[in-house]
């Protein structure tokens, strides 16, 4: 996380200075979760990180098996891993939280700091 861009607030609300990422750090861990759980593991390339100065890509091996579409990955949908007993393991030890919203919540955690950091640009103008 030390390599993606954040902020460092002031401590007027609470005794610790608030800490905002640019790609929030609960959008990293999930995008690298889905990709371990989702992963196939006949193959033996790795999950890639990649890092740009616009973007995070993080990548496995895996397919969308059908009937997933990407733009079905935008809303609540039925999960389907490659790795029955992988995001099993994964759930039981409370890194995935449900089947099905991890890309869900991604989008809505990154819309939220996006919405948050236009607020406070409007404030600052």
């Amino acid at each position: 996380m030390s390599k993606i861009a954040l902020t460092v607030g002031t401590r007027a609300e609470t005794v610790q200075a608030p800490v905002a990422y640019e790609i929030p750090k609960e959008v990293v861990t999930e995008a690298i979760v889905n990709a371990v759980a989702h992963r196939d593991y006949t193959d033996n390339s790795s999950v890639q990180v990649m890092l740009f100065a616009d973007r995070l890509e993080v990548m496995n091996s895996g397919r969308l098996p059908l009937p997933l579409t990407v733009e079905k990955l935008r809303v609540a949908h039925q999960s389907l891993p490659a790795n029955p007993l992988i995001a099993e393991s994964m759930y039981l030890l409370r890194y995935i939280e449900k089947m099905g919203i991890g890309t869900v919540d991604m989008i809505r955690a990154r819309r939220r700091v996006c919405r948050s950091r236009s607020s406070r640009r409007a404030r600052a103008s």
